[in-house]
């Protein structure tokens, strides 16, 4: 608004030399004409408006340069961006939590070869320090973890941040997110055919908002950890299809698969009463009863269709001959009355 005034302004005053009193022919007296202004006022007046002009406008244009950055540093901008919420892979940022206090962080470790796990508290938060801004599946070495990790190699497998929401492979970014999920996705389980839903989880890059951690020992140090690597946890159950363990020791088709079977032993509650043994059902196992049941199965089908076609071949017999009938009873009905007519 200041711009176009001061610029109006000079306008007027570049005119002021051309004004003229145009002689009202209706008056009885004559106006008399005005003295032009002195040229060198008018040059004066002419680059004192021009200056003042051309900083108006240059402080215009760094006003808006400022307002604009003061916007991009407040993260204003892309808060106005409209946002397409059908994309399935769009991300949707959350407020920031607020403050809450420090607490021990809790590492899982799990061994895959002995099948066993435990959960370790970690109450320096200096010691996590190797673990920050790497992703799920990258390998770390607990030297700096503690002594009892000296030579361990870890693999980030997950984790949970504090409100238990959690950790999903492929998702860069340090922080919680909304993603629309379907079936096949992890950190979700539709309750119908074809649901897809939108659900909070926690990106992959690690951070100090972590309650949980989940670790995988890929390659053991020097020292035993308590609970992990002394100790084995055998599987509870095994293979129970026949091609399975016929996989699982290596076994021929001419093998017997039931002398096998991985058989566990069950404790009673009673006192005094023997534990017993406990082996699975061994599924889609070959047996003569089998293949005399489907012998006796394709036996059936195949008296089933001749059944089928005597049934048809004799309907087919009866059906030519009520035709042949109909046309005999039509063909003497003709005769009957032709022989009427002549009559």
């Amino acid at each position: 608004m200041r711009l176009a005034f001061d610029v109006a302004f000079d306008v007027a005053h570049r005119n002021l030399t051309n004004i003229t009193v145009a002689h009202n022919r209706t008056s009885t007296f004559h106006q008399p004409t005005p003295t032009p202004w002195p040229k060198e006022l008018v040059e004066q007046i002419d680059v004192k408006y021009d200056d003042q002009a051309s900083s108006n406008l240059s402080l215009l244009v760094l006003r808006v340069v400022l307002f604009v950055v003061i916007l991009a540093y407040f993260n204003v901008i892309p808060r106005l961006r409209k946002t397409n919420r059908r994309e399935s892979q769009q991300i949707a940022y959350v407020p920031r939590q607020s403050a809450i206090p420090n607490r021990s962080r809790e590492a899982q470790d799990l061994e895959p070869a002995n099948g066993s796990q435990k959960l370790i508290e970690i109450e320096d938060d200096r010691k996590l320090r190797v673990f920050m801004d790497k992703r799920m599946g990258q390998e770390v070495p607990g030297d700096s973890v503690g002594d009892e990790f000296k030579g361990y190699i870890f693999k980030i497998t997950g984790g949970n941040d504090k409100q238990g929401f959690p950790m999903k492979q492929g998702v860069m970014h340090p922080t919680r997110v909304r993603l629309l999920l379907s079936d096949g996705h992890s950190c979700y389980r539709p309750r119908r055919t074809g649901e897809r839903k939108r659900k909070s989880v926690r990106g992959c890059i690690v951070a100090m908002d972590l309650s949980v951690l989940a670790l995988s020992i890929v390659k053991q140090g020097d020292n035993d950890i308590p609970g992990i690597t002394d100790t084995v946890h055998p599987k509870r159950l095994g293979p129970k299809r026949a091609t399975k363990i016929r996989k699982f020791f290596g076994l021929t088709k001419e093998d017997d698969v039931r002398k096998f079977v991985i058989r566990r032993e069950v404790q009673p509650k009673g006192e005094g009463k023997k534990p017993y043994t406990k082996a699975p059902k061994i599924q889609r196992l070959v047996t003569p009863q089998r293949l005399q049941h489907k012998r006796h199965r394709i036996a059936l089908k195949r008296r089933n269709s001749e059944r089928t076609k005597d049934a048809a071949n004799e309907y087919a017999q009866v059906l030519a001959k009520r035709v042949t009938e109909a046309k005999a009873s039509r063909a003497d009905l003709r005769k009957r009355r032709a022989s009427s007519m002549r009559k």
